[in-house]
């Protein structure tokens, strides 16, 4: 296997494979598992969601060699495409069954997302400050 095929492996799928989980969780007309009935429950897991995702596009745009002007702005595109995914996913709920497209989803999905990145942003600083 060479190094490209490697390094997609390793930094950008688990980025496409967690978009897929939430376009596959969005496309059910009820999530499965536990709940914890607590106020605001569905924005808190679209925070935790897109946080997630936002954290694993940083990664995905960071540690490629590609595209150099995405790695300088690796948290400006990682924004971008995070909350134009939000976006997507909430069109995308309009026909599906049993749910609906909610505007404050996605400033939820949008909050997400920069906490992904602030926290990516956290631990590549510290990991930089750590390397010096």
């Amino acid at each position: 296997m060479n190094i490209f095929k490697k390094h997609f492996i390793r930094y950008q799928s688990p980025a496409i494979v967690w978009a897929l989980v939430i376009f596959i969780l969005s496309s059910l007309p009820d999530i499965p598992g536990p709940r914890l009935n607590v106020r605001f429950e569905d924005k808190l897991d679209h925070i935790v969601a897109y946080a997630i995702l936002g954290f694993l596009i940083c990664r995905a745009l960071w540690y490629q060699s590609r595209f150099p002007g995405w790695r300088q702005a690796y948290a400006r595109a990682a924004l971008i495409l995070g909350i134009l995914y939000g976006i997507s996913d909430e069109f995308h709920q309009a026909f599906i069954p049993g749910r609906f497209s909610d505007p404050w989803d996605v400033l939820a999905d949008a909050i997400g997302i920069l906490l992904g990145v602030v926290i990516f942003k956290f631990l590549l600083a510290k990991t930089t400050q750590t390397e010096s």
